[in-house]
C-alpha cells in the first residue's frame, strides 16, 4: 500500500525519493511565504473591522497569486524536452494556463475548506477570529501539497 501511494506521488527510485524531498522544502518555504500573506492580508483587514470571512477570501486571492507565482518559478518547474523553441513556448503557455486553472480550482477547494473550519472554530468552539486561520492553515497544509503535486503540476 506504502508502494502504491509513493509510485502515486511519482516516487519510484531514489531519484525521485530526492526530487518529491526537494518540493516538499520548497513546497514548505512557498507555504512559510504565503502564510504570512495569507495572515498578514486577513490580519490589516480584520483590523479595518471587515468580517472575518471576507478577510479570509481576499487573504485566498493573494495567497493564490503569490503560491502560483513561486511554486512555477522554484517548486514544481515543469521541463519541456522539445528542440524547437516555438513549439515548447506554446506548450509552456498552454501548460501554464491549464496549471494556473488547475491551482485555483484547488485554492477554490482550499478557500471553501477553510472558510468552513474558521466559521467552526470562531461560532462552535470559540476560538478568537485571530486565532482561527492559523489553526485551519495548520489542518490544511497536507491537503494542499499533496493536491498540489499529484494533480495540479502533474506530468
Amino acid at each position: 500500500m506504502i508502494r502504491t501511494i509513493l509510485a502515486k506521488m511519482g516516487i519510484t527510485d531514489r531519484q525521485s525519493f530526492y526530487k518529491t524531498l526537494r518540493e516538499l522544502a520548497g513546497f514548505g518555504v512557498v507555504g512559510a511565504t504565503n502564510i504570512a500573506v495569507q495572515y498578514g492580508v486577513y490580519h490589516i483587514l480584520l483590523n479595518m473591522r471587515i468580517h472575518y470571512v471576507v478577510c479570509n477570501i481576499f487573504a485566498f486571492v493573494a495567497t493564490v497569486l503569490n503560491s502560483y507565482l513561486w511554486y512555477s518559478l522554484f517548486v514544481f518547474k515543469p521541463k519541456y524536452e522539445s528542440m524547437d523553441p516555438v513549439s515548447d513556448k506554446m506548450n509552456q503557455n498552454f501548460a501554464g494556463g491549464k496549471r494556473f486553472l488547475r491551482m485555483l480550482i484547488t485554492n477554490i477547494g482550499y478557500l471553501i475548506l477553510s472558510s468552513g473550519l474558521i466559521i467552526v472554530f470562531v461560532q462552535v468552539v470559540g476560538v478568537s477570529e485571530e486565532i482561527a486561520p492559523l489553526i485551519c492553515i495548520g489542518i490544511l497544509i497536507p491537503y494542499s501539497f499533496l493536491v498540489t503535486k499529484l494533480w495540479v503540476y502533474r506530468k
